[in-house]
């Protein structure tokens, strides 16, 4: 009779084992999911990052040229100025 209980709780704990087993495969791919999506977003971030960063690039070369322009504008216009005042 303690033969047959203790074959039971043998029994008993195989079976608990195997469904632990189970929740923690479940478990580790889960979080090998959960890690891929992370990355995934990591990535896209970073794409976005590099696309807001070029896109803002050409913007600031043209203030540059504008501001360059504007300048070499005032000089020409100082120089108009100064001849006119020579003569």
């Amino acid at each position: 009779m303690r033969l047959k209980g203790v074959n039971e709780n043998v029994v008993i704990a195989r079976r608990n084992e195997s469904v632990l087993e189970s929740q923690i495969n479940l478990t580790k791919s889960e979080i090998l999911n959960a890690n891929s999506e992370i990355d995934f977003i990591k990535l896209e971030t970073d794409k976005k990052v590099k696309r807001i960063r070029n896109e803002s690039k050409p913007i600031d070369v043209v203030k540059e040229n504008q501001m360059k322009s504007k300048q070499e504008r005032i000089e020409r216009e100082k120089g108009i100025k100064a001849e006119l005042l020579k003569k």
